[in-house]
């Protein structure tokens, strides 16, 4: 199985895309958990819970499973499968400006916490850049 995560802003979209056509139904897609805006101590909380839970989990049919979400989630699996991680990156710096500006132009009201508080605060670019909640993002997902 291939657990591909997608990491904000690296073309996870475009790769989610040519998953799908090459899998049919056997993708599933997870983007529930919006781990950028978790706290660190809840989100990692929730990821462990997550990974026991999905041990015993029987995915079926299911060849890969695409998303935002920390790849512990599913880390634990490897017991009853073989499984492939796979992510794209980009440049750290390239990476958080595009996604600076697509927050800024992708806002709506009921926006998760992080994305709404940067929005309705009107943070800077250099705010955003440096928040502790957008420093190393590959570290925190990985």
């Amino acid at each position: 199985m291939i657990i591909s995560v997608h990491l904000p802003k690296t073309a996870g979209s475009s790769f989610k895309t040519s998953l799908e056509q090459h899998f049919d139904l056997k993708v599933l897609l997870d983007y529930a958990d919006l781990p950028i805006n978790t706290p660190p101590f809840q989100r990692n909380k929730n990821v462990l819970i997550s990974s026991l839970k999905n041990a015993d989990y029987n995915f079926g049919e299911t060849e890969c499973i695409h998303g935002h979400f920390m790849p512990a989630k599913y880390l634990l699996m490897d017991t009853a499968r073989p499984l492939t991680f796979v992510t794209w990156m980009r440049h750290p710096v390239e990476r958080v400006i595009s996604h600076y500006y697509f927050w800024q132009r992708s806002y709506w009201p009921e926006a998760p916490t992080l994305h709404k508080r940067i929005v309705e605060e009107k943070w800077t670019l250099e705010k955003f850049c440096l928040s502790e909640e957008m420093q190393n993002l590959y570290q925190q997902f990985l």
